[in-house]
């Protein structure tokens, strides 16, 4: 199974922990290679030969077509400037059947260490509207629930082009 885990970062999923993090997200001009360049330093360290990482666009995960069979978002979507050209980048990468899952916190419920002013200026969307959201850009809802207290999980597999029959499961 080929799974992607778009905005991965620092490669939090990752099993072992590389404790230097940069400090801010702002700095957008060094801050997506370093944080590639630390995941890489995980893979390296681990000598694993079947996990590679990938530099995205902010409008483009940059993942090979039809190539992806689960395509994890982990508390990034809110960090998505072109939320639309992403999801369908992400589709592109997705085999026909393949899975979008989305984990992300609620504007609604306060994150432990931050105030709720701080929720609702840095979450962008509210999960009530995702419905819509998914289903114009190629995904077809499947359910959702919570992972914590203050985050919920979206699940979406991959609709078939206009015309085509959905493989049966």
């Amino acid at each position: 199974m080929t799974v992607a885990d778009v905005g991965a970062g620092v490669g939090y999923l990752l099993p072992t922990w590389w404790p230097r993090r940069p400090a801010r997200h702002g700095d957008r001009r060094g801050y997506l290679p370093r944080l590639r360049s630390q995941a890489e330093g995980k893979v390296s360290a681990a000598g694993w030969r079947n996990v590679r990482t990938i530099l995205g666009t902010e409008y483009d995960a940059k993942l090979p077509p039809a190539q992806v069979d689960v395509a994890l978002v982990l508390d990034t979507y809110h960090h998505f400037n072109y939320p639309i050209e992403m999801l369908k980048s992400i589709r592109r990468a997705l085999k026909p059947g393949g899975q979008l899952v989305i984990i992300e916190y609620y504007r609604s419920r306060r994150h432990p260490g931050t105030t709720m002013d701080d929720v609702r200026e840095h979450i962008r969307l509210i999960v009530m509207k995702w419905r819509p959201r998914s289903r114009a850009n190629g995904f077809h809802f499947l359910r959702t629930f919570d992972h914590l207290p203050h985050e919920y999980v979206l699940m979406f597999d991959r609709k078939p082009a206009v015309g085509k029959a959905a493989p049966r499961r």
